[in-house]
């Protein structure tokens, strides 16, 4: 499951370089801005830790 993880990661977290310049520009705020990029990190990282458990004790890997 650590395939399916990183697959959500991957589409979860913030974009490209170049996107991120033009989502600066647009936002005009710095403050909104690195909240965009906080909340996109922090939403991948634990939509793919979730995914990664889950498959794990499905699996019977671990144990809670």
């Amino acid at each position: 499951f650590s395939v399916f993880a990183y697959m959500v990661f991957v589409s979860l977290y913030p974009p490209c370089l170049s996107a991120i310049i033009t989502a600066r520009k647009e936002f005009g705020s710095k403050k909104r801005f690195y909240l965009m990029l906080f909340t996109g990190v922090v939403c991948a990282y634990f939509s793919a830790m979730l995914i990664n458990l889950l498959g794990n004790l499905f699996l019977g890997v671990t144990k809670i």
